[in-house]
């Protein structure tokens, strides 16, 4: 997945939240995390009444209650270009991926990709994770990727909300005293 801050918007609300949106093609559908609705005070008329139910590797979900919106408009950081969300799904919670996003100084120190840091904007703790968009918002799915010979275990992706950085860091060459010593000839 990639994760990205926005700011999510409605045109029935004069409110506005920044936060966290995870880009996730193996998700069929778009999800918003209760707390978009309570902080952008989103008038009735904008939910549907519905039933939704997942199913993922553990299997079926029960079927529960949901409301449906329509209308929501995600913006990135960078000054990309708004996206118009497709109808989303308000009916859980969406798990915390805070961590899940570098600041602008570890983009600086990882290897092979400093030069990127300049895109990505100053991580703040106060983010929430409030979107999980999936494959019904094609617009958000495209990126750019880069990668670099100096690490080939990490990669910066260019999406349309704003720059990721996917991967793990490079595992780091133990201390020598730690390292096993050849064995001598003898």
């Amino acid at each position: 997945s990639r994760t990205c801050p926005v700011t999510i918007s409605h045109p029935l609300s004069r409110e506005k939240m920044v936060g966290l949106a995870i880009i996730e093609d193996q998700a069929g559908r778009t999800y918003m995390d209760l707390l978009v609705d309570r902080t952008l005070k989103l008038p009735p008329e904008t939910k549907k009444q519905s039933t939704h139910g997942t199913i993922t590797i553990e299997g079926e979900s029960r079927i529960k209650s949901c409301h449906l919106i329509s209308g929501l408009i995600s913006t990135p950081l960078n000054g990309q270009k708004e996206i118009a969300l497709p109808e989303v799904i308000m009916q859980n919670e969406i798990p915390d991926a805070w961590n899940q996003i570098p600041s602008r100084r570890v983009v600086e120190e990882t290897p092979g990709y400093s030069d990127y840091a300049q895109y990505f904007p100053e991580k703040r703790k106060d983010w929430e994770t409030f979107l999980l968009i999936g494959r019904d918002c094609m617009e958000a799915m495209w990126q750019e990727q880069y990668y670099s010979d100096e690490n080939r275990s990490q990669m910066v992706a260019k999406t349309p909300l704003g720059w990721t950085l996917i991967g793990s860091p490079p595992e780091k060459d133990p201390p020598i005293s730690n390292r096993r010593q050849p064995k001598e000839k003898g």
